[in-house]
């Protein structure tokens, strides 16, 4: 039993040797808080065959609307573009989302959350909130 003993206790690594280096840790992904922002899409009028035959509809396509701190750009007949500060921390930069349109009736979803807008062809309120339109050169995600 005590040459078992012996055999095992002179099994360990020579004292000579160099201690094991320590392994770098690596920064996991960043959170989306921590990533940079990311620029919105920049506006471009989709071509004719994209555009709503709606009339009411058409005009609300290419403008951009804020109602507090959320900002909605309408790109085309069926893509809206949403920034807010409850949306960048999980977003950066915003979110395009699909939106349907009907009769004036407009409804998205932001990060699941329902959002229902109404458009009578130059007013836009937003979950019954009245938005303010965006001029074209200071909105943030059109021209």
């Amino acid at each position: 039993m005590a040459v078992a003993l012996l055999a095992v206790a002179g099994c360990g690594a020579p004292k000579d040797t160099a201690a094991p280096v320590p392994l770098a840790l690596e920064k996991g992904p960043s959170l989306p808080s921590e990533r940079a922002a990311a620029p919105p899409p920049a506006y471009t009028p989709p071509p004719e065959s994209e555009m709503p035959a709606d009339p009411a509809h058409r005009t609300l396509v290419g403008t951009t609307w804020r109602v507090k701190e959320l900002e909605a750009c309408f790109l085309n007949a069926r893509q809206v573009h949403v920034r807010g500060s409850q949306i960048e921390p999980y977003a950066p930069g915003g979110i395009t989302a699909k939106y349907t349109y009907e009769g004036g009736k407009i409804a998205f979803n932001i990060l699941g959350k329902a959002v229902e807008c109404a458009w009578d062809g130059t007013t836009l309120t937003i979950n019954g909130m009245a938005a303010e339109a965006v001029p074209s050169a200071s909105a943030s995600a059109a021209p």
